[in-house]
């Protein structure tokens, strides 16, 4: 499996997937000094680039990897409509069948915005068939420090071409008791994470 990570940091991410489920790829991140640790501590078949991660997307294939992921990563790039930019190249280049997983959006700007559906904020290319899911993280990561420290940091899921079976609903919709409980965040926003 092919992985790419935005926002990898140091790396230790896609380290610890080589060794557990033997994905290769590569880990993109926008500060010098995790590259290059992670360059000099990376598993083999993991490669990372110094790169501006709003821009480096366009770099990559089309339908080149099967996973993108990044975890507290794209909440820091500004504004929030560049946020959708990445997140469209991200399914670009992530194969029919694969997923898209930014986790742990904690600005109240970024939650604002993304809790009102990707496919709402951020039209996808109708071909590419785009499932997508937001879940609040308190629901993903159950009491975990981070619900403690942002608690109301979201996940979006992106799902390019026919989910898994059992994955959720239909078409660019989002599960109707997540929304709910998204909604009905409202009153947090102005206290999230200002990250």
């Amino acid at each position: 499996m092919k992985v790419l990570d935005w926002g990898a940091g140091c790396g230790t991410k896609m380290n610890y997937w080589k060794q557990k489920y033997g994905v290769h790829g590569v880990g993109l991140d926008y500060t010098w000094d995790t590259v290059r640790w992670a360059r000099q501590h990376r598993a083999d078949g993991v490669s990372y680039c110094w790169a501006d991660g709003s821009r480096a997307l366009k770099y990559f294939e089309t339908n080149s990897f099967d996973r993108v992921v990044s975890h507290s990563a794209l909440y820091h790039v500004m504004p929030v409509g560049t946020q959708c930019k990445v997140v469209r190249e991200a399914v670009r280049v992530v194969k029919p069948g694969g997923i898209v997983w930014f986790g742990h959006m904690r600005s109240g700007p970024a939650i604002k915005f993304w809790k009102k559906g990707p496919w709402r904020v951020c039209p996808m290319d109708p071909s590419w068939n785009v499932t997508s899911h937001v879940h609040r993280d308190k629901r993903v990561f159950g009491g975990s420090e981070s619900w403690y420290i942002t608690p109301a940091a979201i996940s979006i899921i992106l799902f390019k071409g026919m989910p898994p079976a059992g994955a959720g609903p239909a078409l660019n919709t989002t599960i109707p008791a997540v929304q709910s409980d998204l909604d009905s965040s409202d009153s947090q926003d102005s206290s999230a994470g200002q990250g």
